[in-house]
């Protein structure tokens, strides 16, 4: 996991946890998640330049991995499915790793007992 503040860490697992008990505010056992709530803020990521863009790239690369490692452990600790944009965690990794700019949907299945 990369750079994610606790705060971070903790509105994202607030948003798994919502998910799983079918109450989240986007769509009950759905939750939105923002890559820019994943990131650190700098200044490079504003700029329209190359720079800007390597920066753009490692910070998404940094989002979706602090992703990935998190939803790894949530499917641990609540022992559940999750499906991000309809895909396995792992498929939707290795699609969107370095081009996770904007946001996705994750949706907590609960295993039937």
């Amino acid at each position: 996991m990369h750079n994610l503040s606790q705060m971070q860490l903790l509105a994202l697992w607030v948003q798994l946890e919502d998910a799983y008990n079918n109450v989240n505010r986007y769509g009950g056992d759905i939750a939105e998640i923002y890559a820019y709530t994943l990131q650190q803020h700098s200044p490079m990521l504003d700029k329209n330049t190359s720079f800007g863009q390597e920066a753009r790239t490692f910070a998404a690369m940094q989002a979706a991995e602090s992703l990935m490692a998190v939803v790894k452990v949530f499917q641990e600790q609540r022992d559940c499915k999750i499906q991000i944009d309809e895909k396995a965690p792992k498929a939707w990794y290795k699609f969107v790793y370095h081009k996770f700019e904007h946001r996705c949907h994750i949706k907590v299945i609960r295993k039937e007992k």
